[in-house]
């Protein structure tokens, strides 16, 4: 049944605080949305016609959820967990191709608290949770799990392992059936090595290829180096190829985004915002706008769901937008809080942020 879309706040993008030092950010009026029955939102999935919202209810016995926002009306998408800790996952990654669903999360256990990982799956009509074999995901050799994505039609999921070289390898896991499979890195560009470990960060979107982005930590004559990168392949591990994105000190590529020609990497270099222009093997720096950020922040590229060349980040206590128009970047007031995750669809673009612990939706007709 649907049910009614809440505003409770209206946010205006321009106030004294400025988080770059050439430029002020231009005002957008960010709208908060309430979801209903109290849920609090995790993550953003865009739709053709609607939008894809990952929720939680964290009193209720079932805490995750998942719902449907069409235009002003919210609908619920029935789940069926199969497990002791599916009842408490909180969403990781969940992707859909209008139709079929994709889904893990993960809630702490054991003795030391561990991820307990659960993957669902199943359609807009329902989703169920399918249970793996502990050492699938866990277990000695476990590293985490970092997204998911559609490629050709299948879903994968991308995390990290214990390389059978040194340190953790960027692993994918493939679906069999309802089970999940993980291919060995190695002998390709995701596996790490002894003078240099590997890091993922984010999945990316590719219209041809798979794209992950994350840095590598480069072990020499007792210095250590952490230098931003992405990574472009196919499931061959032969395919896999490295690029290596410049940068003046440390730093991570924290999100990607391919197009047919080009990449869009974004990240952080000594706690300040960095955004990469890729094309084949070859990167360079943008020229992007002052801002200031954290090791922790995610900077995202996206928004998913639009065509826009842009940047969501995190600077002293909120979110700001780097779009680009015409080799122009200019920057956007974002809503109040740590961004989290963005989407675009039915023309208006949906920001997560978080704030004192507690999660927010906000949406603005933007790109």
């Amino acid at each position: 049944m649907a049910l009614a879309l809440s505003l409770s706040a209206v946010v205006f993008g321009c106030t004294s605080e400025s988080p770059t030092q050439d430029k002020r950010p231009t005002p957008v009026s960010w709208q908060r949305l309430l979801l209903p029955g109290g849920l609090t939102p995790v993550t953003l999935t865009p739709m053709p016609n609607s939008i894809l919202v990952g929720a939680r209810h964290e009193t209720a016995r079932l805490a995750p959820r998942l719902l449907v926002l069409r235009g002003e009306s919210w609908s619920e998408v029935p789940l069926r967990p199969e497990s002791f800790y599916a009842d408490r996952a909180r969403w990781r990654s969940v992707v859909t191709d209008g139709e079929r669903v994709f889904a893990f999360g993960d809630a702490p256990g054991g003795a030391h608290s561990n991820p307990r990982w659960t993957t669902w799956a199943g359609t807009l009509s329902g989703v169920r949770e399918y249970p793996q074999f502990f050492d699938t995901f866990g277990g000695w050799g476990a590293g985490g799990l970092t997204g998911m994505t559609l490629y050709r039609g299948q879903p994968l999921i991308f995390g990290s392992w214990t390389s059978e070289s040194s340190g953790l390898d960027i692993a994918v896991w493939v679906s069999e059936g309802n089970d999940w499979v993980r291919r060995s890195s190695a002998g390709s560009a995701l596996e790490a090595s002894r003078r240099k470990l590997t890091v993922i960060r984010s999945v990316g979107t590719d219209p041809s290829r798979l794209a992950v982005s994350g840095a590598v930590v480069e072990l020499d004559d007792g210095e250590v180096h952490l230098r931003p990168a992405m990574w472009r392949g196919e499931l061959a591990r032969s395919s896999w190829v490295r690029t290596d994105l410049p940068a003046t000190g440390a730093g991570e590529a924290t999100g990607v985004r391919c197009g047919a020609d080009e990449c869009l990497a974004a990240g952080y270099v000594d706690e300040e915002l960095a955004v990469w222009s890729v094309k084949g093997e070859l990167a360079e720096l943008a020229d992007v706008p002052d801002v200031s950020v954290t090791a922790e922040s995610m900077a995202l590229v996206g928004p998913p769901g639009s065509d826009a060349s842009a940047v969501l980040a995190s600077s002293s206590g909120r979110s700001v937008i780097v779009a680009n128009d015409s080799d122009d970047w200019s920057l956007t007031r974002g809503p109040v809080g740590t961004a989290t995750a963005w989407a675009f669809a039915e023309g208006r673009t949906y920001v997560i942020t978080t704030r004192d612990g507690r999660s927010a939706l906000w949406a603005a007709d933007l790109f």
